[in-house]
């Protein structure tokens, strides 16, 4: 079996681990486990009773790490940011270094902060536009920048301060959101999401989430079993979280 179950009499308490994930092409942030034959029902409440993970998803990755310009002449230019932990010091570095990169006209970017605006500038040695209305995978927001084009200038300033770091992981269930739940834990254009997980440590170091009280999610299971659940690990718009080599693990607790 390929997690925990304890019975108790007026409830199931579930274990689980993203090293026991039931397919080989599922993920450490995105995968399912399977109950086998311990096939459960007539539960009428749960809740999420605690998640712990270790910080190592990374703030900046494939889904935010795109900055798009364009210089006076030339084609518009998408330069990667590597995905990373970055403080303000090295992001401005990396700006520098795949701005300079991509740059059609050869012109030097320098990337500076503004500690009491809390505002990136990025500044060049030509004219050029940040083309952020692009938000395919854009960086906009981790760097401040709202999702507008700039005027043709050598020097553009964000319109908020930069976000490199995770706030907060929202725990999904397709499953259990869509077949069993009565309403969403936030709200109903918000879907599958069965608990948010705010992050208090730093970088490197252990989440822990632990219910602070006893208030239950009612489910809908009448004529339903649970023989899986489904989970994902990821951001406010759903984009499933990269665990880098480290492992989830969620109690749940199912009340009859």
């Amino acid at each position: 079996m390929s997690c925990i179950i304890i019975m108790n009499l007026n409830k199931t308490v579930i274990i689980v681990s993203s090293r026991n994930k039931t397919y080989p092409t599922d993920t450490n942030g995105n995968f399912t486990i399977s109950f086998n034959n311990a096939q459960l029902e007539s539960f009428k409440a749960f809740r999420v009773k605690t998640v712990t993970v270790p910080y190592k998803m990374y703030p900046v990755n494939n889904t935010n790490n795109i900055i798009y310009f364009q210089e006076s002449t030339g084609p518009l230019v998408a330069a990667q940011i590597s995905p990373g932990y970055y403080t303000i010091t090295t992001i401005l570095a990396q700006i520098n270094s795949v701005m300079n990169s991509a740059s059609p006209n050869s012109q030097t970017y320098t990337a500076t902060y503004d500690n009491t605006l809390d505002r990136i500038t990025i500044t060049s040695s030509g004219t050029f536009s940040l083309q952020f209305s692009n938000t395919v995978n854009s960086a906009s927001s981790v760097l401040g920048f709202s999702h507008t084009n700039t005027s043709l200038n050598l020097s553009n300033i964000g319109n908020n301060g930069p976000i490199l770091s995770i706030d907060c992981l929202y725990l999904r269930s397709s499953y259990i959101s869509s077949q069993l739940l009565k309403g969403n834990i936030l709200n109903n254009s918000i879907t599958n999401i069965i608990q948010t997980i705010p992050i208090n440590v730093s970088f490197n170091e252990l989440i822990i989430y632990t219910a602070q009280d006893d208030s239950l999610q009612q489910l809908t299971m009448s004529n339903k079993f649970l023989n899986q659940i489904d989970f994902q690990i990821t951001d406010f718009n759903g984009n499933i979280y990269d665990l880098n080599g480290s492992h989830v693990n969620i109690e749940l607790e199912f009340y009859y």
